[in-house]
């Protein structure tokens, strides 16, 4: 992420919300969490207002990295449903 910013800025990219948006939202498909907080870091510190898209990509790439990284093991303990089913 850090290299693409730095490319984008070098060949005169105007880094707009529009420009932190998608790029948050490369990190969330990714599955890089603290890569899309850094950038919402640095869009911040440029002064750039975050938007909708801003926050709902943000918002989903933090909730995926709360996620386990596997899925359980086959047979584990599932834990119990919670109320009437």
């Amino acid at each position: 992420m850090e290299r693409t910013y730095t490319e984008m800025r070098a060949m005169g990219c105007e880094c707009s919300v529009i420009t932190y948006s998608s790029l948050i939202s490369a990190c969330e498909k990714a599955g890089n969490w603290r890569m899309a907080l850094r950038a919402f870091d640095i869009m911040l510190g440029e002064k750039c207002r975050p938007n909708t898209v801003t926050f709902n990509s943000l918002i989903t790439a933090c909730a995926q990295g709360a996620r386990p990284p596997r899925p359980p093991r086959r047979g584990a303990a599932l834990p119990a449903a919670e109320g009437p089913p």
